[in-house]
Parts: C-alpha cells; structure tokens; sequence
C-alpha cells in the first residue's frame, strides 16, 4: 500500500430525482475506509518487521526501494483504477458489460509497466549502485513490484466500477495479511536479505487478487467495444499529476539517498522512519477520506455547487485541526514512538520530525484540494500546481545549504507551494462552473 495513497471507490453518479438514499456517503465508502485502516496497521507492521530484521545498513536502500515503487505503482496505475472505476460504473448503470474497457484499459497498463520495466533495465548500473547501495536483488523487487501492482489497481478498478466494495475491501485485508505474514516469516528464517523484503512489498498483491477474485463472478462481462475516448481524453494529464503528487509525496529519502547516500549510508532509512511516524494521521485520515470524497465527487457530477462548497470548507476545515494537533503531537511524542518502534543509534531529532510532519500533514490539505479540482474536471490546473510544488523542490534543493535539513526543507516548501498553486486552481474552477450555472 502507498504511504500517502488516496484510495477511493469509483465516482458515484447524482441519486435520481424523487428518491433519497438514508445515508449522504456512497455505498461502500465506509467499509474501504475501515480497510485502509487495517491495511495502514499491517504496512506499519511490515516496515518494523523490516527494519528489526535487516538493520540500519540494509534498510536503508530498502527504504529506497519502497519510496521508489510507491512514486511509480500509484503514480501510474491509481489514476487508471479511478478511470476504469468511473467508466464500468457508467457502462452498468447503462445496463452494459465491462469486459471490453476492461481489457483495453489492460493493454494500457501492461504498455505502462513495460515501459517502466525497460527503464529500469536500461539504468540498472547506476540504480544499484547509488540508489541500491549495490544490492541487485532491490531492482528485482522494484521490477516484480511493477508487474503486481498494475493487476491489483486495474482489478480494484474493475471491482469498484461492478459496485463490489465486499470484494475490494477483501482484497485490502488479505493484501495486508499476506504482506505481514511474508515478513514475519522471513524474520523467523533470519533472512537479512533486503531483495527478499522487497518480493514481499508486491507480491502479497497478487496473493490477494488469487484468493478474492475468482468469487467476484461477471465483474467484466461481455459489451460492446470500448475507444480510448471512454478511458477519458484526460487520462494524460491524470497521470502526469498523480506521478508528480507521489513523487512529492516520497521525495525525502530518494533525494537525500540520490544527493548525500554516499557519505550517510543508513540516512535514508531514517528518513522513512520518521515519515512512517509522521504519517500517521495521513494514514488515518485516508478513511475520511473514503467516505467524504466520493460525495464531494457526486455533488460535483451533479451540479450541486453550494453542497460541494459546504462540504470541501466542513473538509478542509477539519484537515486544518488535524495537521495542528498532529504536527503537535509529533513534536510531543515523536522521538519516544520512533526509538520504541525503529531502535537506531542515529534517530532523527525533534526539528527533523516536526519537518517531515509539517510536509506530511500538509499534504493532507493539498490532496484534499487536488480531488476537489479533478471532480470539477479541472485536471490541467490540478497538475499545474503538482508542476509548481515539483518546481519549488527543485530549487529550493539548490538553493538551501546543509543535508538532511536541505532536503526536509524542500519537501515542506514543495508542499506548501503546490497547496496554494492547488487552491488557486480550485477557486478558477469554482468560479468557471459558477458561471456556467449562471449562464444554463
């Protein structure tokens, strides 16, 4: 699972007219919610196994390993599981099978995990050894995690598309038991090998898909032919966004490895330690999440603007009170939780904590503006402010001098320059379809 993935169920379309449901959320918002919950604790789970079991030294281009497959899995695969959400959704509520888009949105996906494993293949030399620290076995891992995730997204699309939230959610807690399961067992057998614990991030996805999926019956059944066009003409530029999002996201030990891992082996894996504890209340959050954002979607979808504005300012009001208490909270307690979980002779301080809270927590308000401009269908403004935080990490890298302070400091301006490139993109956009409605 993604550290700071947002894993939502398929848009859900307006109620008809004349009928009411008893509940504002969607079916199945609060069941994913409750799943991500459980998944969040087993990935937790997973990285202490991980990093009792190799130590500092090795754990530290593992952690490398987990920030890079987390930018390029989600990065690439999450939008096309929303897109093909969205569309079966459409194609059932018309009455229509799934299978045709489902294999068209196939081919694409296996296109792009080809394509991200030829690149990867072409740069193993330098990826092994400054990224890697010399362990080929980590590439491995990257280049199976690949191969696992774009069946996991596209069938989790397909799932939500079909209204199988019972089947999606399944898939989510045997994913996480067989993740936590592979890494206990690899604890017991001493394996020290951090290839082995990278076979183990993507793999148990599959695990999953073999033991949910042959239950999930006409799920893609028969239908006409599906055009690129259903997939939507905006596909690129929610790749291109959610590539940038993950990569801001992960940035903090893949820039100090790529910048400084030479001179400070086990860093890296300190950093993620410390984003694991920081991230905490992103993880918990996801569940809001889950079951406000598909809401936000339909009032959206539906033309209900003051019902969309209402719930986005109740929403970022509550992300507000969250990253104070939680920023709060990891200034307090922080360096107690991270030595009792991840025991290493050199933890990060309180300021470095504090930092990757404050960027980590930020990204809660941006992804929240991110959904609310992409459900106004403003995706080129969306990526535009993912362009413009990409940017301000870029120089701010150049610019700041130290090390670890260097690259915590450009994760949070990056952050804050994409939230407020992102909220002015959201208010053009309220303003434009205002202005339709004005006009209709």
């Amino acid at each position: 699972m993604a550290e700071a993935e947002t894993i939502l169920p398929a848009p859900v379309h307006a109620t008809p007219v004349g009928r009411r449901r008893s509940s504002p959320l969607p079916p199945g918002a609060l069941l994913i919610g409750v799943t991500l919950g459980f998944q969040g604790v087993t990935t937790y789970g997973f990285l202490v196994i991980a990093h009792r079991a190799l130590g500092a030294a090795a754990y530290s281009p593992f952690s490398v390993l987990w920030a890079l497959i987390f930018v390029a899995a989600p990065g690439l695969f999450l939008p096309l599981e929303q897109e093909v959400g969205r569309a079966a959704a459409a194609r059932r509520v018309a009455g229509l099978g799934a299978g045709p888009l489902v294999r068209r949105a196939l081919l694409l996906g296996i296109g792009l995990a080809v394509a991200v494993m030829a690149l990867a293949g072409a740069g193993e030399a330098p990826l092994i050894a400054d990224l890697f620290q010399g362990e080929g076995g980590l590439l491995a891992g990257f280049v199976v995690a690949i191969a696992c995730y774009v069946l996991y997204y596209l069938s989790r699309g397909t799932l939500a598309g079909a209204g199988r939230f019972g089947g999606y959610a399944s898939i989510l807690l045997v994913e996480g038991v067989a993740r936590i399961g592979a890494a206990v067992l690899l604890w017991r057998l001493g394996v020290t090998s951090g290839g082995a614990y990278g076979l183990a991030i993507g793999l148990p996805c599959v695990v999953g898909l073999a033991v949910v999926l042959p239950r999930q019956r006409r799920i893609a059944a028969p239908g006409p032919d599906a055009h690129w066009s259903e997939l939507t003409s905006a596909l690129g530029w929610l790749l291109t966004g959610s590539l940038l999002a993950q990569g801001l996201t992960n940035v903090a030990p893949l820039a100090f490895q790529a910048l400084f891992g030479a001179a400070h082996r086990a860093t890296a894996g300190e950093i993620l330690n410390g984003l694991i504890i920081a991230r905490i209340p992103l993880f918990l959050f996801q569940a809001v999440q889950a079951a406000l954002m598909p809401k936000l979607s339909a009032d959206a979808a539906a033309g209900r603007l003051e019902e969309f504005r209402s719930l986005l300012r109740r929403l970022l009001l509550l992300v507000g009170v969250v990253v104070a208490l939680s920023v709060a909270a990891i200034a307090l307690l922080g360096p107690p939780v991270l030595h009792l979980l991840f025991p290493s002779g050199h933890p990060l301080s309180r300021g470095d904590l504090v930092l990757l809270g404050l960027g980590s927590e930020g990204m809660m308000a941006v992804l929240t503006l991110a959904y609310a401009t992409i459900a106004l269908r403003g995706y080129r403004g969306a990526t535009a402010a993912w362009v413009a935080g990409v940017a301000a990490l870029v120089v701010t890298l150049v610019v700041l001098p130290g090390t670890l302070a260097k690259v915590e400091g450009a994760f949070c301006v990056s952050v804050a320059v994409a939230g407020i490139a992102m909220a002015a993109a959201l208010r053009s956009r309220v303003a434009r379809t205002a202005r339709h409605r004005g006009a209709g």
